[in-house]
């Protein structure tokens, strides 16, 4: 049975508009990683643990790197955008419409999906209403190093 990697995974990254404009990096290497948030208030009666009720919602954080092979701006002539540009909302990215609505913030969607080889079993990822609140891009030979993190405004992401 053959093994799954990153070789088999695309990441989508998405804007908020009816029909997204949205940009797919395919991946050689990288990582996504994803923590979500579950508080709980303890409840004490005079003194002694008594039981926990469900604490308020918070935001799930997320980050994801990938080594990529392009450049920080995209190609005004064939109207393409760069991943940079894609997370920073600049360049060709500055009219897409941000996933958060009604916020000064800029969120995207991220997808990512990795096919299983075998065609057994498919898995997707899907983070709506990511913020990237941190954005790294890290020059190298042969390829780019772009990291990501930050947090969406959704408890949990949604995993099919």
């Amino acid at each position: 049975m053959p093994v799954r990697s990153l070789k088999d995974a695309i990441l989508t990254i998405k804007d908020g508009a009816g029909s997204p404009a949205a940009i797919i990096v395919t991946l050689d290497n990288g990582d996504l990683a994803f923590t979500i948030h579950q508080p709980a208030n303890i409840i004490s009666d005079r003194g002694v643990l008594d039981h926990a009720r469900k604490g308020n919602e918070q935001p799930m954080d997320a980050s994801f790197s990938v080594q990529h092979s392009g450049i920080p701006a995209g190609n005004v002539t064939t109207g393409t955008v760069s991943l940079y540009e894609m997370l920073t909302k600049s360049g060709g990215a500055s009219g897409y419409t941000s996933a958060e609505d009604n916020s000064d913030v800029w969120a995207v969607t991220l997808v990512f999906a990795v096919t299983d080889p075998a065609g057994a079993s498919n898995e997707t990822i899907t983070i709506d209403r990511f913020i990237p609140e941190e954005v790294s891009y890290a020059e190298g030979d042969p390829s780019t190093i772009v990291s990501c993190s930050g947090r969406a405004c959704i408890t949990a992401p949604a995993i099919s």
